[in-house]
C-alpha cells in the first residue's frame, strides 16, 4: 500500500513540474526565408506572463497586430499580456517594442531579440503582422502545446525583410 502511495506521489509531481519553462529552438526556421537572419549564439529572451507590449505606434493602426500577439500569450499562457503606449515610464526590460520608421520598406519590418527585450519596428501595421508572424515561427512547437506554461525562451536574432513584390496574390493563367 505504501509503494502505490509513492508511485503516486512522484506521478503527481512530475505531472505539476512539466513544461514550465520551454527552451528556445536550436535553429531558427522561417518561411517565407527572410532576407537577413542574423543569430546570437546562447543568447535568449524569456517571454513570460510578465511580459508588455509598449506601443511606440499610433494604437488604432496596431489593433490587429497587437491582437495576434495577444492570441499567442494566450495559448501559451492563458492570459495575455499588458499593452502600455510608450512614455518615459515604461520599463525597459521584459518587453515587446513595437515602433514605426518610416525608412523601412513598405509592409517590410526589422525583428530584433535581445535578452531584454523584441523589438518590432515597421513602416506599417502591416510589416508589424508579418514581424509577429515571423516571432511566432520561432516560438519551440512545446510552448503551444504544454500545459501550465510559465516562461518561453526565444533565440536572440536580428531579422530583417520585405516583400520582393509591391503586390501580394495569386498567379492567374488566363
Amino acid at each position: 500500500m505504501r509503494r502505490i502511495y509513492t508511485t503516486l506521489a512522484v506521478a503527481f509531481l512530475c505531472l505539476i513540474s512539466c513544461k514550465e519553462h520551454i527552451e528556445a529552438n536550436s535553429t531558427i526556421a522561417i518561411i517565407p526565408q527572410p532576407t537577413v537572419v542574423e543569430e546570437s549564439e546562447g543568447v535568449v529572451f524569456t517571454l513570460s506572463p510578465r511580459t508588455a507590449i509598449i506601443l511606440h505606434f499610433e494604437a488604432e493602426q496596431l489593433a490587429d497586430a497587437v491582437g495576434h500577439i495577444n492570441a499567442i500569450a494566450n495559448d501559451i499562457f492563458g492570459r495575455s499580456l499588458a499593452i502600455k503606449c510608450s512614455s518615459e515610464n515604461s520599463p525597459k526590460e521584459n518587453v515587446i517594442n513595437i515602433s514605426q520608421n518610416r525608412s523601412i520598406a513598405h509592409e517590410g519590418y526589422r525583428l530584433c531579440v535581445s535578452k531584454s527585450s523584441i523589438d518590432i519596428t515597421s513602416s506599417t501595421a502591416n510589416g508589424v503582422f508579418y514581424a509577429i508572424q515571423s516571432l511566432r515561427q520561432m516560438l519551440p512547437h512545446e510552448a503551444l502545446t504544454a500545459k501550465r506554461v510559465k516562461s518561453v525562451n526565444i533565440p536572440a536574432v536580428k531579422i530583417e525583410d520585405a516583400p520582393h513584390f509591391t503586390y501580394r496574390g495569386v498567379l492567374l493563367d488566363v
